[in-house]
């Protein structure tokens, strides 16, 4: 009973397969989890590629920015330091009516042109507004005053024009008459159409063989002191102080002849002496004469010191 029990334990045995070891598990990695690393790093490196384009897109936008300002700040400095035109201002010699030589088209138009003569102009660092007013002057004979401001934040060059005051008119010849200034210099050579549409009631110079030209100096400063004389203290005001008509100057004699509104006679009166003194005694003479209903009929003469003739 035994060795049945033997036998059949050990046939039992026989039928069973070899026994096989099981794979260690340390050595075993699915091909799952490797996909998963690899994924894992492509995202890691996609992940840093973009974080560096975002720095250098970053690092380019702030170059763009930081030229562009700077290139915006330059742009900016550069139109406020450049001048583009003039603006023109003209002060009048005669406040009530304001009357003026010229069209303010015409003194805008001549000084745009001196502006636009020179690149020097165009700067407000070159620009030199003291030869800018001499060229004014020179264009213009009637500008007493020329003042040209550089503006601090504008483009356009400031200039304001102060006119002379005219002192006579002078009779030329022909067609044509010209204004002269207090200081005898030619300023406008026109029609006398032109001339005394604006001027006629200013006293007519005549001057005999002479040729001239616009800011000529007609007249020395002794005969323009004594014309000047003349035209201020005849004015017309008062009863004795008949308005100076017109002057007739006899160049080569030295002998200049007043006539006046009013009055039949002349007065004769020379550049070659004082000429407050002539003008003086003048006016004193007129009005004695005058009250005392014995003026002449021909002329008065003062030419010589403390003396009056008449006639």
């Amino acid at each position: 009973m035994k060795k049945f029990f033997k036998k059949k334990e050990q046939g039992r045995r026989a039928s069973l397969p070899p026994r096989q070891s099981a794979p260690i598990a340390r050595y075993y990695r699915p091909a799952n989890a490797t996909a998963a690393k690899t994924r894992k790093k492509d995202k890691t490196n996609l992940q840093n590629q973009k974080d560096s384009d975002r720095i250098t897109i970053k690092r380019a936008s702030n170059i763009f920015i930081k030229w562009f300002g700077l290139f915006a700040l330059g742009f900016v400095i550069l139109i406020n330091t450049t001048l583009s035109s003039t603006t023109v201002r003209i002060k009048s010699f005669d406040s009530e009516t304001t009357k003026s030589y010229r069209s303010k088209e015409a003194y805008n138009q001549q000084i745009n042109q001196i502006f636009s003569s020179s690149f020097l102009y165009k700067s407000k660092f070159s620009v030199n507004t003291e030869k800018f007013e001499a060229r004014i002057k020179e264009a213009f004979p009637e500008v007493e005053q020329a003042s040209v401001v550089i503006p601090l934040a504008g483009r356009k060059l400031q200039v304001s024009l102060r006119l002379v005051d005219p002192l006579v008119r002078l009779n030329t010849g022909g067609n044509q008459e010209a204004l002269l200034s207090k200081g005898g210099v030619v300023l406008q050579v026109e029609s006398q159409e032109k001339i005394n549409s604006s001027f006629a009631s200013l006293p007519l110079l005549s001057l005999p063989n002479i040729t001239i030209s616009q800011g000529a100096q007609l007249l020395t400063s002794d005969e323009a002191t004594l014309v000047g004389l003349l035209v201020s203290e005849f004015d017309g005001s008062t009863e004795f102080r008949k308005k100076l008509k017109s002057i007739e100057f006899d160049v080569q004699k030295r002998e200049i002849r007043a006539r006046f509104d009013g009055l039949s006679l002349y007065a004769k009166l020379t550049p070659e002496r004082d000429a407050r003194l002539q003008v003086g005694s003048l006016a004193a003479t007129i009005e004695q004469l005058a009250g005392e209903g014995k003026l002449p009929q021909e002329y008065i003469d003062v030419r010589i010191d403390d003396r009056v003739f008449i006639k």
